[in-house]
């Protein structure tokens, strides 16, 4: 990807209603740099694919938006409220929930406990039978603990935490990351109706064609910045293999 690729931004058709909005955003770690004016929408009741190689900063940026990492400079608005400076427990409660890399989920207590421990003070309604109802193993799983799971199990469990907090902006890292084709299938299938239900989904994904296939629109990152903004049909093959083949990740950039 050249230089001047990498800066291009494309636009597509008008966007709904923004849930999450990055304005100029840059940041990384202590005095390390790893977004560089990164500027994007999450629309309402969309998947946006977060794309780009290792190294490019998406992780940063997940964690930057959640409110685990401050901005060096920009702004952060969720459901319309500035909330850059905003602790994750706010966002949280803002509607935002992040399902990171690794799992996220409590392994040594039950499946029980993580449930009612994922469930936020200001949630109004109790919503585990729905998440029961999305993934019919967990009814089967209440009462283990749940590091002694299967993979695919952990993940189905870590993902309740977004119906749980009544999220309506959910950000995925890596959510298939060791898990079997069929079981992606389920989580991919699950995603795709929480969508449905209006929610906003930021999805970090490693099968690139799957994420290309059920994306609304597709962000990717070069070293740090935007380098395409816009739907999946005006991301050709030969920028998708530019951008994960032909950049290598810089000293210090996450991956």
């Amino acid at each position: 990807m050249t230089a001047e690729s990498a800066t291009t931004v494309k636009h597509g058709a008008a966007l709904p209603e923004a849930a999450l909005e990055l304005h100029s955003v840059s940041g990384g770690y202590g005095g390390t740099a790893v977004l560089h004016d990164v500027s994007f929408t999450v629309p309402r009741g969309q998947i946006v694919a977060l794309l780009g190689p290792n190294g490019a900063g998406k992780t940063t940026l997940l964690r930057t938006a959640s409110g685990l990492l401050r901005p060096a400079a920009g702004t952060i608005a969720v459901n319309g409220a500035d909330l850059t400076t905003a602790s994750p427990a706010r966002r949280a409660k803002a509607g935002l929930c992040l399902i990171p890399e690794g799992r996220g989920i409590w392994r040594s207590l039950t499946v029980r406990e993580n449930l009612r421990l994922q469930v936020p003070k200001w949630a109004t309604a109790d919503r585990i039978d729905e998440v029961i109802e999305t993934f019919p193993i967990l009814r089967h799983r209440l009462h283990q603990v749940a590091g002694t799971m299967s993979g695919g199990e952990q993940q189905m469990l870590a993902l309740s935490r977004a119906f749980l907090s009544q999220a309506n902006i959910v950000l995925l890292d890596e959510v298939s990351m060791g898990l079997a084709p069929r079981i992606v299938d389920e989580i991919f299938q699950v995603l795709q109706k929480l969508a449905a239900t209006g929610a906003a989904l930021l999805l970090v994904e490693q099968y690139v064609t799957r994420a290309l296939a059920m994306a609304d629109r597709v962000v990717m990152l070069h070293r740090g910045a935007v380098a395409f903004d816009g739907l999946p049909s005006e991301l050709d093959e030969d920028a998708i293999v530019r951008g994960y083949l032909g950049v290598g990740a810089a000293p210090g950039e996450d991956v």
